[in-house]
């Protein structure tokens, strides 16, 4: 192997520090090609990782970049905001190195992955296939739910990578969580940069600056305007598994044909997380994805583990993977009701009422799920017990008469009141497995999503879906559903006033109550 390195020049004058490991001193060579925004200003290149050795030896090259304001590379780093330039001006630098040999394969995960996303519909030529994972094309579906952002995601990661060479973060992570209760929340940041944040305001101030071009609607299209055959990869505890396998849907069919989406049971890392209580025998992600993947299209190389045109997918509890052309759905549709009682019911209940006070300076917290992510564990961990707390309203099934498999989203549909001017919903199902209850799935909305002329006082209903899930429940298991106001600090917590929580700045304590015997849960089974 040879080992070189660079500042490749920007269209803007910017030099990137951009590394490239050879198969040998003299060649032209396919090109396997990643950008990143971790290198921090310590980093000391060395060799790349044994993921790409055996690639090396297979006789590809395989180019590293540090993004602008990172590592080495000279600029300021702006989540989002030069991705498409410099990964093109990066490919036109790649163009003139002696080692090029007309092939180029992007290759990356969450961030990664979105700074090829960022370019690969403008059809570059050399460009023949790719292997990306974990990260959407539309940002804005990834960060929020029904318009609430994920504040797990984005005030942790946003803190750390903003300026990264130019700023210490260190002063942000000592004061976390107890910043993300500071109002507005858009201006949370604004303290611990000279100038404040106004990148981080924007994204939480405005839904349509996630569209913006050059910025992340730079990726919005990839998919629909891609001719590539592309290798996708989500887990089921992704944060962004519901936007990121909408993507497989907008590949033009005859590029889907070409393709592949795996989905397995881990979360972001793409790794079955250590300090999970369920084991998962099989679900481990396969080691030479990559490299077959890539000889594949090149060559025609048998695959090992994917199918052209499908998805193959990981059913969590009966732990076996199985293969589809489309995300798996279920057949039939069971509802449980919420009723009294703290009963889930195959039948509604009377009508009844649960309520709880739901302060936001004091929010409800949960861990575990698909959403934590930053700063809270998340995927299989366990929930407390039922009512763990006043303000989270539990209610458990019956055992499971028979073994079913959950294949889809998760509607949930609440009959609900409260005496503030607005507020949020949040609702989890769990599965209660060897004496401990697991996250399943999960959704939150404020009230006046469906209701903007609500009234304190009245009754309204709020009706929320679920990202996807696969999971295998045995007979004899129960079914759990909690309700609460928040979900902190997971999601943003609501301050029960009107208007986007994000740019909320006063708080108040409400009333909300359940109606039972009227609200429930449906799942799509087989």
């Amino acid at each position: 192997m040879v080992f070189k390195e660079y500042m490749a020049p920007m269209s803007d004058g910017t030099r990137l520090y951009t590394r490239c490991t050879l198969p040998d001193d003299s060649g032209r060579f396919p090109i396997i090609f990643s950008r990143s925004p971790y290198d921090d200003r310590a980093y000391i290149p060395a060799e790349h990782p044994g993921d790409f050795d055996a690639c090396i030896r297979a006789g590809y090259a395989v180019v590293h970049q540090s993004c602008r304001g990172t590592a080495r590379s000279e600029g300021v780093f702006v989540p989002f905001a030069m991705e498409r330039s410099d990964g093109l001006d990066t490919l036109a630098w790649l163009r003139r190195q002696s080692f090029y040999g007309g092939e180029i394969y992007p290759q990356g995960a969450s961030y990664c992955s979105y700074v090829h996303l960022a370019y690969l519909g403008t059809h570059q030529s050399d460009v023949k296939g790719a292997f990306l994972y974990v990260m959407p094309t539309d940002m804005y579906a990834g960060m929020t739910v029904n318009g609430l952002f994920k504040q797990d995601i984005i005030t942790p990661w946003f803190s750390q990578q903003y300026h990264k060479n130019q700023c210490d973060s260190s002063a942000i992570q000592a004061n976390y969580p107890a910043l993300t209760l500071r109002r507005p929340h858009y201006a949370a940041l604004d303290p611990y940069y000279e100038g404040g944040c106004p990148d981080y305001a924007a994204y939480l101030r405005s839904h349509e600056i996630w569209k913006s071009v050059p910025g992340p609607g730079e990726a919005l299209n990839a998919m629909r305007d891609l001719t590539v055959p592309v290798l996708l990869m989500e887990g089921w505890y992704d944060i962004y598994i519901g936007a990121g396998t909408a993507m497989w849907e907008e590949l033009p069919e005859s590029v889907r044909a070409k393709s592949a989406l795996l989905v397995g049971p881990w979360p972001h890392s793409c790794r079955v997380s250590r300090d999970w209580v369920l084991e998962m025998p099989g679900g481990e992600r396969p080691a030479d994805l990559m490299l077959n993947w890539f000889n594949h299209l090149r060559a025609g190389e048998r695959l090992n583990f994917m199918r052209e045109g499908q998805i193959r997918y990981y059913t969590i509890g009966e732990n076996a993977w199985h293969f589809a052309p489309h995300m798996p759905e279920g057949r039939r549709a069971l509802t449980l009701w919420l009723n009294g009682a703290s009963r889930l019911g195959t039948t509604p209940g009377e009508r009844s009422e649960r309520s709880y006070r739901y302060d936001p300076s004091d929010p409800t917290p949960f861990t575990g799920g698909a959403n934590a992510f930053g700063t809270v564990r998340g995927g299989i961990v366990p929930d407390p017990e039922p009512n763990s707390r006043p303000d989270i309203l539990s209610f458990v099934s019956e055992p499971l008469a028979e073994d079913v498999t959950l294949n889809g989203r998760v509607a949930f549909r609440l009959r609900v009141r409260t005496d503030g001017e607005d507020t949020a919903f949040f609702a989890r199902l769990t599965v209660l497995r060897n004496g401990r209850y697991l996250p399943v799935q999960e959704s939150i909305a404020t009230l006046r999503r469906e209701n903007p002329g609500y009234a304190p006082g009245d009754e309204a209903v709020v009706t929320m879906t679920s990202d996807p899930a696969s999971w295998r429940f045995f007979r004899g298991e129960r079914l759990r559903v909690d309700v609460a106001s928040a979900c902190w600090p997971i999601y943003a917590a609501h301050g029960n006033t009107a208007g986007d929580v994000a740019c909320q700045t006063e708080t108040r304590a409400a009333l909300n109550t359940v109606i039972t015997g009227l609200s429930c849960v449906t799942l799509s089974l087989n």
